[in-house]
């Protein structure tokens, strides 16, 4: 019987970055992956004889500790560091440097009204202690100012195609038009108060720079995600990783609480180990563990994904988000600013709309697709007055899991269940939460990994 101190069950990035942490502590690992999409979000399509993103794939929202271990693990000279390019179309004009919207652009009564409503629940915070849980992220949008919460409720149904009432509060970190931190107040002012108000620090947003916070967004440049995915691959095999599918039919293992032994059958092999690390969504989580439950804990958004090609990059942005409830875009990406440009030497424009299955746009996404031009062109990323020279539609049902209402109360059953019974040996980092920078730093904080730079 083969021994192994880690089995690693999930794929694509978190797999690969949590079998790097364990190879750097000199621990012996086993990768189990459903078979053909290792990869992931990291894989690519083909079009105009080009290997596109699914998507916008950079690791962004690094700070110094996250990007040295990312270069370490796949090599400084395959990444480039573009910088924060991030821009926010609210109300049908463009605000550079932020992905939130930009509330002063629906005029000085709006923003009077949200000041006004912030400064009132401030003062109402010394006297009234709310002890309700945000389950919800309606629950979290109670606390906004009444003008910026009618929206976002709305803008849930279009980010998610899922009611605010229905999702985690949790969900509020997925998009950029889902966070209760607000723009309100220009920087000078956030900052000052953000320093001296836990309150405002957690209900009032300020840019990036003006918070003395990193700009980090790498990529390889042109060329696409996949790249880094096989870099990945290739360095975890080196190192000696090993891999086999996943078998659900055959598919099964067995906990020996006195010698903290896990033994596990998969298909014709029989292995055993001392940790499982979990990365899979919670719903394949509660069949793993036998456990039952109610209904699906994550709800995945569909999207429809729109490619256009122009003539050339018409904007220094590496991504627009639409955050506005009458818009169908939610962001335009500049794809071929970082990555590739067509066989023709044509700049690709991506779309991402999302959109429930069986919509009148998901069921004739083409008759959208002037509309869908037009916001690009409002982002600036598109050429003001000319038409894109062709396009292409990809309609994908799962795009993102995103947590429910019921996310954090089954999360809390899970984790009392993997203390007492399993003495916290399977392990389920990152679970519930969105970002390649925050899943690193889940790594970091790991008390069996403790992953860190080789420089520490």
């Amino acid at each position: 019987m083969k021994h192994y101190d880690v089995v690693i069950i999930g794929k694509s990035f978190k797999a690969m970055m949590t079998a790097y942490a364990c190879l750097k502590k000199k621990k012996t690992v086993l990768i189990i992956s459903e078979p053909n999409n290792f990869f992931g979000v990291m894989g690519s399509f083909k079009w105009k004889n080009q290997e596109l993103d699914l998507g916008y794939q950079f690791f962004d929202g690094l700070n110094k500790t996250t990007k040295k271990i990312i270069t370490e693990f796949v090599g400084q000279d395959n990444l480039h560091d573009f910088g924060y390019g991030a821009g926010s179309l609210t109300n049908n004009k463009l605000k550079e440097g932020i992905a939130i919207p930009y509330w002063p652009f629906f005029g000085n009564i709006f923003i009077l009204q949200a000041i006004i409503s912030t400064i009132f629940k401030y003062f109402k915070s010394f006297f009234i202690i709310n002890k309700k849980q945000n389950i919800t992220l309606e629950n979290v949008y109670s606390e906004l100012p009444q003008n910026i919460k009618k929206i976002l409720l709305k803008a849930s149904e279009r980010n998610f195609n899922l009611d605010a009432s229905e999702l985690s509060s949790l969900a509020e970190g997925f998009s950029p038009f889902s966070h209760r931190r607000q723009k309100i107040l220009p920087d000078f002012i956030s900052v000052f108060l953000k320093k001296r108000s836990i309150y405002f620090d957690n209900s009032i947003a300020a840019s990036r720079k003006s918070l003395n916070l990193e700009c980090i967004s790498l990529y390889p440049k042109n060329k696409n995600m996949k790249y880094i995915a096989e870099i990945m691959l290739e360095k975890l095999k080196k190192l000696g990783a090993t891999f086999i599918n996943f078998d659900e039919k055959n598919f099964s293992y067995n906990f020996n609480k006195d010698d903290r032994i896990f033994e596990i059958k998969n298909n014709k092999e029989t292995i055993n180990c001392n940790y499982i690390y979990f990365l899979e969504d919670i719903d394949k989580l509660f069949d793993f563990l036998n456990l039952e439950k109610k209904e699906k804990l994550m709800h995945q958004v569909s999207q429809i994904f729109y490619f256009f090609t122009q003539d050339e990059i018409v904007s220094k942005l590496q991504y627009v988000h639409g955050n506005d409830i009458n818009l169908l875009v939610n962001r335009g990406t500049n794809y071929s600013l970082y990555s590739k440009k067509t066989s023709k030497d044509e700049s690709i424009l991506l779309a991402e709309v999302p959109s429930k299955i069986n919509s009148k746009i998901w069921n004739n996404p083409e008759s959208y697709v002037k509309k869908v031009w037009k916001e690009l062109q409002l982002m600036k990323l598109a050429s003001e007055n000319k038409q894109y020279n062709s396009f292409f539609i990809q309609k994908i049902s799962k795009t993102f899991p995103i947590p429910k209402k019921e996310f954090i109360n089954n999360l809390n059953l899970i984790n009392s269940i993997l203390s007492n019974k399993y003495k916290k040996l399977i392990k389920i980092p990152g679970i519930g939460l969105f970002g390649r920078h925050t899943f690193i730093e889940t790594l970091i904080n790991d008390e069996f990994l403790k992953l860190n730079s080789d420089d520490k």
